[in-house]
């Protein structure tokens, strides 16, 4: 189930950011503190163009996602998400993704939703294929991580395109 996120819900997400088995994949993988994690919340809170929702199985917490549409007149989104460290390679990704997806094509009636992974992030690359994604540019060595200069995979799906693809996964 995916639903708004809760409060009391913040520093649990802040663990999994901070997990080296999530922020090895982040464009900002340094540990956020618990009052940056709050500022940052409480901007989102306030921003109409942007949504944090959590997603639950058997009524336990055990992913992440953020939305923001990329203007008021558009029905473009750009998504970013994670889940519980602990569950990595059980398909929770694909559940979740599958479930996002239906999701905000379904209640934020997006036209688009696109997303930004780095090179070096196998796992998200391959989920984003395996949903239909299509590989729309590359931004060459565009970010600067372990020590290296990595390229920034744009991937875009089309409400149109999902609604065929999801009839085979």
């Amino acid at each position: 189930m995916i639903r708004n996120i809760e409060e009391n819900e913040l520093e649990k997400l802040r663990e999994w950011r901070n997990s080296t088995k999530i922020n090895r994949y982040l464009f900002n993988r340094r540990e956020i503190s618990s009052s940056e994690h709050e500022a940052w919340f409480r901007e989102v809170e306030k921003n109409p163009l942007r949504d944090i929702l959590v997603y639950e199985e058997n009524d336990k917490l055990v992913g992440f996602m953020q939305l923001k549409k990329t203007d008021e007149k558009t029905d473009v989104f750009e998504w970013g998400f994670y889940i519980d460290p602990e569950q990595l390679g059980e398909g929770l990704g694909s559940r979740f993704a599958v479930d996002a997806l239906n999701y905000i094509f379904a209640k934020f009636k997006a036209e688009k939703i696109f997303g930004q992974v780095v090179s070096s992030n196998i796992p998200s690359i391959k989920l984003h294929e395996y949903l239909g994604f299509k590989l729309e540019g590359t931004l060459r060595k565009h970010c600067y991580l372990n020590e290296t200069y990595q390229d920034v995979f744009l991937f875009g799906l089309l409400k149109q395109e999902w609604l065929l693809k999801r009839e085979n996964i």
